[in-house]
């Protein structure tokens, strides 16, 4: 049976409405693989210090978490109507970019909760919040992107299942009484919805089995920008990063992502990944970094890549192995022990009736 896959991408209007809606421009037919409808995302913010105001941002930062007497939480609305028409949704992920703190530093950028609350009013304010449902869960913005990745296919498929057609949720601090807790997120929010029907397209569009449109192999894979390399002209490392990379691109479009895996002789493969958003069709070079000290012992490790999406169990071909070998300086000497400083010599205390007699 055919099958038509619908992409469905949005990002937040910079507008002056408070919760301000967009939808991105169909990609040309030549670029895609697949049919791209519109898909609506809102937002706003709601502050303790302006009880009664409702914020939406042109330009600037959304800040959640407390800033001084003030706490502040985010609001999104995620228009499901699209989705609605088609038999499967397959994923529905929502990337929100951090401004501030920058998740790449050490100690990293602070975890958001995120719930599911009843529909976002249009105009949201500290007074009237809607009510929370659940909490869908905590996160922490990756270094990866500098940016939170919420997978919202779950919440998105409960609300479809009871005649909803849109999703609402809310961010806030995991603790709002510690300062150390605030964030500023981007007001360019990124939606991607990915939906296909079991039915024949009847009005144009692609055909073909979601499957079918998987990532593509991975292109120009690399460590430490070597290339692949066996035998004896693999790369050796002592305590260095190691960096491995490649070229990822899906004919749909939206998340795409390069995975690695590397293993040892006497140890499990270890996989890490990271993921961006692509345009149909467009190679993404994405590098995944692994700290000093991931490597814990000697000798020849092997590695390969492979691209994937965000539809689940949809991944590309492997890459062929490749090699690289690890040499972990040794260890220092224990220092010597320092020579034990000598006792101080008391002099004796002279017995009673000892003492010296007056001339």
């Amino acid at each position: 049976m055919k099958a038509r896959l619908t992409a469905l991408t949005a990002v937040t209007a910079l507008s002056m409405s408070v919760l301000a809606s967009a939808a991105a421009a169909e990609p040309a037919p030549e670029q895609t693989t697949a049919r791209a409808k519109a898909s609506k995302l809102a937002w706003a913010y709601v502050s303790s210090g302006q009880p009664k105001k409702s914020f939406s941002q042109k330009k600037g930062a959304v800040p959640v978490g407390r800033s001084g007497k003030a706490v502040y939480r985010a609001y999104y609305r995620i228009d499901l109507s699209d989705a609605m028409s088609e038999d499967v949704v397959s994923s529905v992920r929502l990337r929100v970019p951090v401004k501030a703190p920058n998740a790449c530093r050490r100690g990293g950028a602070p975890a958001v909760r995120v719930q599911q609350t009843r529909t976002v009013p249009a105009r949201p304010t500290w007074k009237k919040q809607p009510k929370v449902v659940r909490t869908l869960g905590t996160f922490k913005p990756k270094c990866s992107g500098k940016a939170l990745d919420l997978n919202l296919t779950k919440a998105a498929l409960r609300v479809l299942d009871q005649g909803g057609d849109n999703l609402s949720i809310r961010l806030v601090a995991t603790d709002e009484k510690k300062a150390k807790n605030f964030l500023k997120l981007s007001h360019s929010a990124r939606l991607t919805i990915r939906a296909y029907s079991n039915n024949n397209d009847d009005d144009g569009g692609a055909f073909g089995d979601p499957g079918a449109n998987a990532p593509q192999a991975v292109g120009g894979a690399s460590f430490n920008n070597g290339g692949c390399a066996v035998g004896p002209d693999r790369p050796e490392i002592e305590v260095g990063n190691a960096a491995f990379s490649g070229t990822v691109a899906d004919a749909d479009g939206g998340f795409v992502g390069l995975r690695v895996e590397w293993e040892t002789v006497g140890e499990n493969g270890t996989q890490d990944s990271k993921m961006q958003f692509s345009n149909p069709g467009e190679g993404r070079n994405l590098t995944v970094a692994l700290p000093a000290g991931t490597f814990k012992k000697d000798g020849v490790y092997r590695w390969r890549l492979q691209g994937f999406d965000d539809v689940p169990a949809r991944s590309g071909p492997w890459t062929d192995w490749c090699e690289f070998a690890v040499d972990l300086p040794a260890a220092p000497e224990p220092a010597a022990p320092e020579p034990a400083a000598p006792e101080p010599v008391v002099p004796p205390v002279p017995a009673a009736g000892d003492e010296a007699k007056p001339a």
